[in-house]
Formats: structure tokens, sequence, C-alpha cells
């Protein structure tokens, strides 16, 4: 008899009616069945179990290298992965808007980031922008210890010329207003094209399949911390610092507070250690951890662990707004200040025998 055991770079994530495999290392994550993810939730488990799998799913495991053979007494030769995130640095990313009417130093802001530490910068130009304004701002990043930068530029072949031969810090350009969608090279970049107006806070808290993010270190600081918050800072477009540009909430101004001075506040950091696993509707999601939390528009803004409001998800019969069947969560149970949101079961389990005949 021969046995199997999964990779433990391979992970499970079940949710309240589907259930996924994250292969963290490829990147990858496909639907499993739920004989499948009790099965693979083994330490070790026989070919004769996997023989009866649905779907000829034994095969498909190994296929895609999800299992491979181990000799039974091996098992412990193998230990799973230790999910602990980590970060030397004190903020990994940070998000500066800047427009014409903005009046504070965006290039004292950089230094300040370069200074404690900052991972990674994305900078949001608003409309009307000037192009010596933003080579300005990446002139002044050459030579820091800010590992990428992430651009979010209007249109214009000129301003995307000049910016893609001599700045090897950006990792990515997003131009918006632009005749097309799409994704076009300019000079050894790809730089994504957008007929959006402007890409800024509206956008924010957007759940959406193409947004989804299956790799080691989203999934693991998912895991610990808030996918979305954790390490992060703003600078909307009047210096105010924030959480995230869509926040309501400023630790102070640039022109008269240090993002130092910021991070101190008590409350900064109170949305960092916020996971998944702890919001309402989210734990019971199979996909809680490829996806971005926003803690910005949620359906109750005086419940912290409230779900995100933008999402269009129901995980409870596993459909998304648009297919067919698809009925909101607010028709699978209730929400309440007190309790969070309830899942109504027999309602639940109503829907699904319509829908999947079960």
């Amino acid at each position: 008899m021969r046995y199997f055991k999964r990779f433990s770079n391979c992970f499970l994530q079940g949710g309240y009616r589907n259930y996924t495999i994250y292969d963290v290392s490829r990147k990858d994550v496909f639907a499993i069945d739920k004989p499948t993810f009790e099965l693979l939730g083994l330490d070790i488990f026989s070919e004769e179990l996997l023989q009866g799998l649905p779907n000829n799913r034994f095969s498909e495991l190994l296929d895609r290298e999800i299992i491979f053979q181990c000799p039974m007494g091996d098992e412990n030769l193998f230990p799973s992965i230790k999910t602990n995130w980590y970060s030397p640095f004190l903020i990994a990313n940070c998000i500066v808007d800047w427009s014409i009417d903005s009046t504070y130093d965006i290039v004292k802001i950089i230094e300040q980031l370069d200074t404690i530490g900052c991972k990674t910068l994305q900078l949001r130009f608003y409309p009307n922008v000037e192009v010596n304004q933003v080579v300005k701002v990446l002139q002044c990043i050459v030579g820091m210890n800010i590992r990428g930068v992430e651009l979010v530029v209007p249109f214009g072949e000129e301003l995307i010329d000049f910016i893609t031969r001599g700045f090897e810090s950006i990792v990515s350009i997003i131009c918006y207003s632009a005749d097309s969608t799409s994704v076009k090279a300019y000079n050894n970049y790809q730089v994504i094209l957008t007929k959006e107006m402007f890409l800024g806070v509206e956008q924010c808290g957007v759940v959406s399949p193409s947004y989804f993010i299956c790799n080691t270190d989203f999934f693991f600081e998912s895991i610990n911390h808030n996918s979305c918050l954790n390490r992060k800072i703003s600078i909307d477009t009047y210096g105010n610092i924030k959480n995230c540009p869509s926040c309501t909430q400023s630790f102070g101004n640039i022109n008269d507070t240090t993002l130092e001075q910021a991070l101190n506040h008590p409350e900064f950091k109170k949305h960092w250690n916020i996971t998944k696993d702890q919001i309402d509707v989210c734990k019971d999601c199979e996909f809680r951890h490829m996806c971005t939390d926003c803690r910005v528009f949620i359906k109750d803004p005086e419940n912290i662990y409230s779900q995100p409001a933008k999402c269009t998800y129901n995980p409870y019969i596993a459909k998304w707004q648009g297919e067919e069947g698809y009925v909101p969560i607010e028709e699978c149970g209730t929400y309440a200040r007190e309790t969070g949101f309830v899942v109504n079961h027999e309602r639940v389990a109503e829907l699904n025998k319509q829908l999947w005949g079960e």
C-alpha cells in the first residue's frame, strides 16, 4: 500500500461552502471539494483513500504536485511550514497623493520615509500634474533605500517615455485617462493603461478576483495581520498623515508633524493586527487570505470587525454579484451591533438547495 502526504507549501483554506488550496510557492489557487479538503488535512493518507475521491481528484493532486509519496512512518520528516510573518521595516509601504493644489514638500516626505526604512512607495499624481513635478520626485528617490516605486499618473506619451528611461526604482506604472484599457510596452516597461478618469480613493476597498494575491509573503501576513493597513502610512493631497488616504482620521499634518511622531500616536496601529479570520463574513470565505482587507469602507462603521462594504461575493452560496442565483449577504443572516453577522443556517441551506440541488 502506498501512502502520500500534502506538500507543506500547499495550504488548505475552508469557507462556509467551498474549499481551496493555496499553492503559495507557485502563486496558484484552485477549488477542491469537501472530501478532498478533509483528507488532505490528515498527516498522511493511503492511496486507497485517494482513489476514492470524486472526479479523478487523485490524478489532479499528483499532476499539480500538491501531494507526494511518503512511506508510513516518515511523515514527521516533513514538518509543516511556520506561518509567522516578520518584516524588518517599520513601515512596509506608503501611499502619497499629490495634486497641483498640494502645499506640502513631497521631497521632505520621501526623505523621512527613507530614514524610517520604508520598503515600497506608491505615488499617485492627480490630473493636471506638471511633468517636472513628477520628475523632481523621482530624482530625489535615486540612491535611497526605498525598494520599489509604483506610479499612478495621468496618461501622457512624453511623461511615460521619460520616466521609463532613467528610473530603475520604478516597478509599476499605471496611467489613467488613456484612450484605451490595455498593457503597453515602453522602453522595456509594461505600462498599464486605463480609461478610468482617475485612480484614487474611490477605488479603495474594491473586492474583485482580479485583485486577489496568492504568494507566500501576502498569505503569511494576512494570517497574522491586516492585509491592507499593516505597517502602512499615507499622506493625502492636503498633507494629512493617515493609515490610508481614504481614512477620515488624521494623525497630524506633514507640515508640522513628522512621520515618526504620527507612528507613535497610540491609535495609529489599531488596525494592524485585525485579520480576515476575525471579520464578519470574511471569516467564512475561502478567498479570505488572498484578498486585501479595507477597514475604511465597511458595512457598520462602528464595528471594527464589520464586513467590507464593497465586497460582492457571498461565501454562503458561493456566488458573485451578477451571477445567476446571487443574493446579497443580508438574505443569509442578520447583522447586529452586539453580535456582528449571524448566519441563518436554515435559510442558507434552503438557498443552496435551490442553487446547487443539495
